[in-house]
């Protein structure tokens, strides 16, 4: 049923999720130390998920399991935190985003996609407080992790047909180009 809400998703991500739920199912495993309501567990290649985090009940399923299922398609297939053109074009948006940080952090917290919110949360490395992101201190852990997200709030904002979506096409042509390469 899932897979069937998705009318509008391009068929090059499509096939990625079909896979992943009909051909490769993912192992969803309850995890109630996990300090968000969902997470792609890429060393035992399985969703994870806490029904006991505050933000759990709240939380989009579809939009959490599409957000998921992009890591593991970025993990086990497209490696964009491994790809240099890719992990180029993130670095080049960030410094931009950095370089031309007021104008940025406005547009930021104008746009009302979370998906938007968190790759400029990853472009700024968390020092903007915006009200979807990750902490900086999880930005700082590992230098894959800002090539992850962005991949994963990309795939996810094509797949749902996110209205902001043609912001980052013209803000971050190269970012756009990069990723879409990817798949």
């Amino acid at each position: 049923a899932y897979l069937d809400t998705l009318t509008d998703a391009p068929e090059k991500n499509m096939v990625w999720l079909r896979y992943f739920t009909e051909k490769n199912p993912t192992e969803y495993m309850e995890d109630g130390t996990l300090d968000a309501p969902f997470a792609y567990d890429p060393v035992e290649d399985r969703i994870l998920y806490n029904p006991r985090h505050p933000q759990f009940s709240t939380t989009d399923f579809e939009m959490a399991n599409t957000h998921e299922l992009a890591h593991r398609t970025d993990v086990l297939n497209a490696q964009g935190y491994k790809n240099k053109a890719f992990v180029d074009a993130v670095s080049d948006a960030s410094k931009t985003v950095l370089d031309n940080a007021a104008a940025f952090r406005r547009v930021a917290q104008s746009v009302r996609s979370d998906f938007l919110q968190d790759i400029f949360s990853a472009l700024s490395g968390g020092k903007w407080e915006l009200k979807f992101m990750h902490t900086s201190e999880y930005w700082s852990r590992d230098a894959a992790l800002a090539p992850m997200e962005i991949f994963a709030e990309l795939f996810t904002m094509e797949i749902r047909n996110d209205p902001d979506l043609y912001l980052v096409q013209k803000i971050f042509p190269s970012l756009w180009e990069a990723y879409q390469k990817l798949l």
